[in-house]
């Protein structure tokens, strides 16, 4: 992974990296205006909030949009309730700890830490591709605690950047069972490990739906 970003780093932020480690921890406030890493993630929105307020209701704007254009039907029930489809986010202490507060349309008011990691997952995704200015995303894993349902509306966002020129490119590694057999990625290629050597092939929907049906 070191190597990967030290390779990325060349291209002059050509490209942005998205690795598998999107798990938050325990913060203090400070003062800290980019995202190196999901550890400093309530920092950087805290710092956003006071320095940047600006930028800091546009991503609340974007975590509202990806909720109410998500074509999920599994989500539409949900939709209303959902704690990132409303702007009220907040912060607080507890104790010495930063903690981000999300409220949702039913006026329950929760610390980020009390929701699943899919929601802070999500979070994460979206902040990095808010503040990005590469034309290539690259994602590690993107399914980590991710419903179908989430994957399905992540894939959909990053659809959205690339028809409105956000984007030029997306590079996923997954072992999703879900995504593997999505027919509208451009291309998909399975990397196989036998016996320590390493093989690459071209998918094609044909072979996808075969393994599909073989599956069941």
């Amino acid at each position: 992974r070191d190597v990967a970003i030290s390779f990325l780093r060349l291209f002059n932020d050509c490209a942005t990296l998205l690795d598998s480690d999107r798990y938050f921890t325990k913060e203090i406030e400070g003062k800290l205006l980019s995202i190196d890493s999901p550890k400093n993630f309530k920092k950087w929105l805290f710092s956003l909030y006071l320095y940047d307020f600006i930028n800091f209701e546009k991503f609340l704007n974007q975590l509202e949009s990806f909720v109410s254009n998500s074509s999920v039907v599994a989500l539409k029930d949900n939709l209303t309730n959902h704690p990132l489809n409303t702007k009220r986010v907040g912060f607080t202490k507890f104790e010495s700890e930063l903690e981000i507060m999300l409220e949702n349309s039913s006026g329950s008011r929760l610390p980020l830490s009390n929701y699943g990691t899919g929601i802070q997952q999500l979070l994460y995704i979206l902040a990095k591709l808010f503040i990005s200015k590469s034309k290539i995303i690259l994602i590690e894993e993107l399914e980590l605690n991710l419903s179908p349902e989430y994957q399905k509306a992540i894939l959909e966002h990053l659809k959205n950047m690339i028809d409105n020129s956000l984007i030029d490119q997306v590079l996923l590694t997954t072992h999703s069972y879900n995504l593997y057999h999505r027919s509208d990625l451009t291309s998909l290629y399975r990397v196989d490990i036998q016996n320590g050597e390493t093989s690459v092939k071209k998918e094609t929907n044909s072979r996808r739906k075969r393994d599909l049906i073989s599956l069941i």
